[in-house]
């Protein structure tokens, strides 16, 4: 017996998704545009590649944290 596949809306996100969602939006933007320009060029270029994975991580990293995103420290 096989079961259905369920159709329809998918869920509404709460109010800490979307929350977290925009943390990690306004995190990434803020250090991405502190990168270089030839750093930048490859995140974007290959988004799957080494450089865009580490920078996925560190803001990962910080979104995740509870400081600041002025407080950044490299």
């Amino acid at each position: 017996m096989k079961t259905k596949k369920r159709r329809g809306r998918p869920r509404k996100l709460t109010s800490e998704q979307l929350e977290m969602a925009r943390r990690y939006e306004s995190v990434w933007h803020y250090m991405y545009a502190q990168l270089p320009a030839h750093v930048q060029k490859w995140i974007t270029s290959d988004p799957l590649g080494l450089s865009a994975s580490e920078f996925a991580k560190r803001v990962a990293r910080k979104a995740e944290s509870s400081d600041k995103i002025e407080e950044e420290e490299e």
